[in-house]
């Protein structure tokens, strides 16, 4: 009996120990997972605060009123009408009678910003020839010396942009080129011409342009006898208002 209650005590004193170290590990693992937790909590924290301290500075800034200088911009005012019209004189050489006042008038219109379209009217008269010159008699009458022209030509604007007269003067400029056809009435009888140059525009306001064109009027003559092609040269200058 006494060996039996032995045993029992002795069993029971194992299970304790072995229950006691169970409760200690348990505790010491209680412990670490509590002491992980704070530090993660605390760092956690401090990176929190850390943001509100970067933040702070930017909402400071975005407080601020930024003070900006103001450019005053001026708009050039410059039409948006398409069609030009004006008077134009200047010399007109006629080949083989010399060079004559020319005066006519110009009318065009604007396709875009880099082309347009012309149409052209102009007179002259002719002087003597070289042979009249020289053998001191006239060939030709006052009507047969008259000259009369006109053409339709296309225009492409090659250099556009602005000219500029000290600092404070600017003018839109533009160097173009001109090729067509029309009609030359010269010595009684009409004349298919072919005509081509180059011309420079300088728009002076708003509303008002200066021209100074060069241009060849080709046609056939048989004056003399014989059907030649002469080159016929013209200077001008004049004034367009845009409207």
């Amino acid at each position: 009996m006494e060996v039996r209650i032995f045993v029992f005590l002795l069993r029971l004193a194992t299970a304790l120990r072995k229950w006691s170290c169970c409760a200690a590990l348990c505790a010491a693992l209680s412990l670490t997972a509590t002491t992980a937790i704070a530090a993660e909590d605390e760092a956690v924290g401090k990176k929190s605060l850390g943001d509100k301290d970067s933040e702070a500075p930017l909402e400071d800034e975005q407080l601020l009123t930024p003070k900006v200088k103001r450019n005053k911009i001026k708009v050039g005012k410059i039409d948006t009408e398409n069609f030009e019209l004006g008077p134009f004189g200047g010399l007109y050489s006629i080949e083989d009678f010399g060079s004559s006042l020319v005066v006519g008038a110009r009318f065009a219109w604007h396709l875009s910003e880099s082309f347009f379209v012309e149409a052209n009217y102009g007179q002259t008269k002719g002087g003597h020839t070289s042979a009249e010159t020289l053998l001191n008699r006239e060939f030709f009458t006052e009507k047969d010396r008259e000259l009369t022209y006109y053409n339709a030509t296309f225009g492409y604007n090659v250099l556009p942009g602005e000219a500029f007269i000290g600092s404070n003067w600017a003018f839109v400029n533009a160097l173009y080129l001109v090729a067509g056809a029309g009609n030359t009435t010269f010595g009684g009888e009409d004349r298919f011409t072919v005509v081509g140059g180059f011309g420079y525009r300088l728009l002076v306001t708003d509303w008002l342009a200066a021209h100074l064109d060069f241009k060849d009027h080709v046609f056939q003559t048989d004056f003399f006898g014989e059907e030649k092609t002469t080159h016929n040269m013209e200077i001008h200058g004049g004034f367009t208002i845009f409207f």
